[in-house]
């Protein structure tokens, strides 16, 4: 199968949302699903196991190139360096984009908020001595301390976005927090002894 077939099986596999989106009504309908591959087969003249064969070899092309492009952007390498696919079908597979990207869970969530509370924990700098202070509004305690504490945080952010051992202090965590428990300690263990 040439390029130009490969494009052309990639456009009518788009055309038919059902075998590869799962939110479609249609994507559970395995007749339907039959029926469409045999519609594509009787358009290119080749066998329905041939189509679906080259369909998968393509489609994890596709996921390896997404994959190493994602790659490249995490590095912290600059736009120009990040990689950009050549691969011939690469621009024919957008509508697959966001695909296999994972829902957000509630351990996502909670992981997030973690985070939130650990940089509410984090040391404060010096800071040039603000005006006045808010006077605090009668209410609901809880949540004048929330505000206090948000506040807190921003003001953090604020002064020391220009400091560059604070940023580096902040890539180095982010670093850290995508090793595994073991290669952590390996890596803690070496900062300790070094």
């Amino acid at each position: 199968m040439n390029q130009k077939e490969s494009i052309r099986l990639i456009e009518m596999y788009k055309d038919h949302p059902f075998l590869w989106n799962p939110k479609d009504n249609a994507y559970q309908n395995r007749a339907k699903r039959e029926d469409a591959w045999k519609e594509m087969s009787a358009i290119l003249q080749l066998p329905v196991s041939t189509l679906k064969s080259k369909m998968k070899t393509l489609m994890g092309s596709y996921r390896s190139e997404k994959s190493r492009k994602a790659k490249s952007r995490i590095t912290g390498s600059s736009s120009e360096n990040a990689y950009e696919s050549k691969w011939f079908a690469y621009k024919y597979f957008d509508f697959l984009k966001y695909k296999d990207n994972p829902k957000a869970t509630l351990d996502a969530a909670r992981s997030q908020e973690s985070q939130q509370v650990m940089r509410i924990d984090a040391p404060t700098f010096a800071t040039k001595k603000q005006g006045r202070k808010r006077k605090k509004v009668q209410g609901d305690s809880d949540s004048n301390e929330t505000v206090d504490q948000a506040l807190q945080v921003l003001q953090l952010s604020a002064s020391a976005s220009n400091d560059p051992f604070f940023t580096y202090a902040l890539n180095l965590a982010n670093e850290l927090r995508k090793y595994d428990a073991q290669t952590l300690a390996h890596v803690k263990r070496a900062f300790t002894y070094s």
